[in-house]
């Protein structure tokens, strides 16, 4: 029942297909409810969507409630407070997070947050204005090997936890070139444990993957993601979402 709950609350993934056609989600939780989460918002008068991963601490029950928490605030901050670009986003989140948290809990316990990665896709321009707090965002261009993917890098703080309260989130604007591919992700991937030798996939293993498959449309690239996990998890147990 709270896994339903959680879905819920969580955007439909065909909201994002019927704005973005070529677009997936692939998502998985270690356990019952995730501590991972993504977010659409679509401004439809300007044609623009905002599309996010974010990443909180601890999963389970634990993530589970900073997700909702997450989700609530980032609703709060374009639909009440009208916050309408990634850096502005992040740092209400942040102020928000650390207030609400901060009414029960002295500062040394101070710790939890997330890490998030927040694209703001202008559909009528082919830009994208980014902002990360810990996650990066990918650009792929086609035919090229993973030394050339692009990676955007975020501000080095996360959300709430020991962040300053009024820490500044940088912003890029990327323009898109035809056939470039731009993944969000948090680091659930890259930590799983498999393979022929029970090692990690690691950052180097993940962009393999994706200079593999980033050719393919995209929802064949989702079933190939899914059966790489799959595959290179085998009988390892889950780490993370």
């Amino acid at each position: 029942y709270a896994q339903m709950i959680q879905n819920s609350i969580l955007p439909l993934a065909s909201d994002l297909k019927k704005r973005v056609p070529q677009s997936f989600i692939f998502y998985k939780p270690r356990d019952i409810v995730s501590g991972d989460f993504y977010w659409i918002h679509e401004i439809t008068e300007e044609n623009k969507i905002f599309v996010a991963a974010a990443d909180c601490t601890g999963h389970g029950v634990p993530g589970a409630f900073m997700s909702m928490m997450g989700m609530e605030k980032l609703n709060q901050s374009v639909k009440v407070i009208h916050k309408l670009s990634p850096s502005s986003i992040l740092s209400y989140l942040n102020k928000e997070i650390k207030l609400t948290l901060g009414k029960h809990i002295n500062e040394r316990e101070l710790r939890d947050g997330m890490e998030i990665a927040l694209a703001e896709i202008d559909l009528k321009n082919n830009s994208i204005t980014f902002s990360g707090a810990n996650r990066p965002i990918w650009v792929v261009s086609p035919n090229k090997g993973d030394d050339d993917i692009e990676v955007i890098k975020p501000t080095k703080a996360g959300i709430a936890g020991f962040t300053e309260f009024e820490q500044v989130f940088d912003q890029h604007v990327i323009q898109l070139l035809k056939g470039q591919t731009v993944y969000l992700f948090t680091d659930g991937a890259i930590d799983q444990f498999g393979g022929p030798a029970g090692k990690k996939i690691m950052t180097k293993g993940l962009k393999k993957l994706i200079i593999e498959i980033e050719s393919l449309p995209l929802e064949e690239q989702h079933n190939q993601v899914a059966n790489f996990f799959e595959t290179w998890q085998g009988e390892h147990e889950q780490v993370d979402d």
